[in-house]
């Protein structure tokens, strides 16, 4: 992903990271997450470490994005990271694939799409270099 030239390129290899990480994680996420809302503060502690590290890697992936020069005109980045930190929540993975059946297919191909239409210069043609 960091080697990749384009913004959607960036993104694609994005999207198919957040769906790797939600399949082998998601069971295990919804227990502790679950654990988390019942008080327990250990579990509390972890599931805001888990937002933080998140936080991290949505700025991360619009910090590059915008380096690449595809962007949307007048991106806000702030508004872009937390745009990519809610689509790749752990909630957001289990009330698309437990709760409404979809394939990690269809939540990497739909992620892939919303990063994509929410990011980049629709002007730029995608995926090619500058």
């Amino acid at each position: 992903m960091i080697a990749d030239t384009s913004g959607a390129g960036k993104l694609l290899r994005y999207a198919a990271i957040a769906r790797t990480i939600s399949h082998r994680l998601g069971p295990l996420l919804d227990v502790l997450l679950a654990g988390a809302k019942s008080g327990n503060q250990d579990l509390r502690e972890f599931a805001e470490s888990i937002k933080r590290e998140r936080l991290l890697g949505a700025t991360e992936i619009v910090r590059q994005v915008i380096e690449t020069g595809d962007a949307r005109p007048g991106l806000d980045p702030d508004h872009a990271r937390d745009l990519i930190w809610t689509l790749i929540s752990p909630e957001v993975y289990q009330l698309l694939s437990h709760e409404r059946g979809w394939t990690d297919d269809e939540y990497q191909e739909w992620l892939a799409r919303s990063f994509v239409r929410e990011l980049l210069d629709e002007r730029r043609p995608a995926g090619r270099p500058h």
